[in-house]
């Protein structure tokens, strides 16, 4: 009879990827743990979107709520263990008391409520219209992180800062430091990875929104296509949907006046194939946590230029501090792209046998033992 529960949301982009993996590799480990993937619309604490806000999270509550109601044998859960905090807020109810609780933080940011609350001077939009939002939040922080939580799962040091700048009174000592993975059977770099001098590719993997640094990556693309050097350069847009529709539409407008490439949702499959396919990938992120298509892309011998965000530092600091961004200017970003191609082949070659060898370190199977060794372990 299984003894511990696994639940997440199933939904596109790096979370879920990350939670299809850790818990496929959990029931490798012990197949008595039960998996639950719930399809939920995704909660986004976006100013503009309130009423939808509301509609999103009850429908989260309902249908994590119809899960838990629906399972049999309660009683013989020992540990709870998922990446929303709303299951885990209904779990602690459901489940008899003395269940563990173990919360998978993978960068969800939820501090920008509470500095809208503060600065908005609106009595009514103020006490009516974001107070409702932050009270629920509230009580999932009291109920769930301070009280029921036994350890929390992080994918790097930078997430640490994250988590405690939303959550101050959580306590450090609970708070795990797990990196996260790749799958190796699909992200590898099978053969030897050409080197060309011409019809040049370049790479974009994940959400069309203001954080990604996209709008810069794009006017980098114009500048280049200006150079006669660089007019057979081609810029490929991998993306998942943003919760900002308005800023998504009008960078796909944006694409297709370029002849951007665009591709949305591809399955890890087609993914990888492409990675192969591309010279460079470009990460111009304003903000990151732990970068799922860095690993996936040096995994598959395709290097990566990337900002200072997030884990992305660190990384870049273990195979070429030249491959880092220091803005997220176009101007920066062309001359970086341009200062990569100059490199000899054997320059360029030594980058790439690096990112191979460092993303050896990061595998699904790994990130999954070191949890279950820290819920077995309590």
């Amino acid at each position: 009879m299984a003894k511990i529960l696994v639940i997440f949301p199933k939904e596109y982009g790096g979370e879920w990827v990350a939670n299809k993996n850790i818990s496929h590799n959990l029931y490798k480990i012990d197949n008595n743990i039960l998996i639950k993937e719930v399809f939920v619309e995704k909660t986004i604490w976006d100013k503009n979107e309130r009423l939808q806000l509301l509609k999103s999270f009850l429908k989260q509550l309902l249908k994590y709520r119809q899960v838990l109601i629906s399972l049999k044998h309660k009683d013989n859960f020992k540990t709870v263990y998922s990446s929303s905090l709303i299951a885990l807020f209904l779990a602690s109810f459901f489940f008899k008391k003395g269940t563990y609780l173990f919360f998978h933080f993978h960068g969800q940011k939820h501090s920008t409520l509470k500095k809208e609350l503060e600065k908005e001077k609106n009595f009514f939009r103020r006490w009516f219209y974001i107070f409702p939002f932050y009270w629920i939040l509230i009580n999932l922080e009291n109920n769930v992180f301070y009280k029921k939580v036994k350890k929390i799962f992080v994918p790097a040091e930078n997430s640490v800062k994250d988590l405690l700048n939303d959550f101050p009174l959580i306590k450090r000592e609970i708070i795990k430091i797990i990196p996260n993975g790749i799958d190796e059977k699909i992200f590898n770099c099978e053969g030897e990875k050409k080197l060309k001098n011409n019809n040049l590719n370049l790479l974009f993997v994940g959400r069309l929104e203001k954080a990604k640094g996209v709008t810069s990556l794009i006017e980098a693309f114009n500048l280049l296509k200006n150079k006669s050097k660089y007019e057979n350069l081609t810029l490929t847009i991998v993306y998942q949907n943003s919760s900002n529709r308005q800023f998504q539409e009008s960078i796909i407008k944006k694409a297709k006046q370029r002849n951007i490439n665009l591709i949305s949702n591809l399955n890890q499959n087609k993914l990888a194939i492409l990675y192969k396919k591309n010279d460079l990938l470009i990460l111009p992120s304003l903000k990151e946590q732990a970068s799922l298509a860095f690993l996936e892309s040096i995994a598959c011998g395709t290097p990566v230029l990337s900002t200072l965000v997030g884990n992305l530092e660190e990384l870049q600091m273990r195979i070429d501090s030249r491959m880092l961004l220091k803005t997220d200017k176009a101007e920066e970003i062309a001359l970086k792209i341009i200062n990569y191609f100059k490199m000899s082949p054997r320059e360029r070659k030594n980058i790439i046998n690096k990112g191979l060898k460092l993303s050896k370190n990061y595998r699904w199977f790994k990130t999954a033992d070191l949890i279950y060794q820290e819920i077995i372990n309590g």
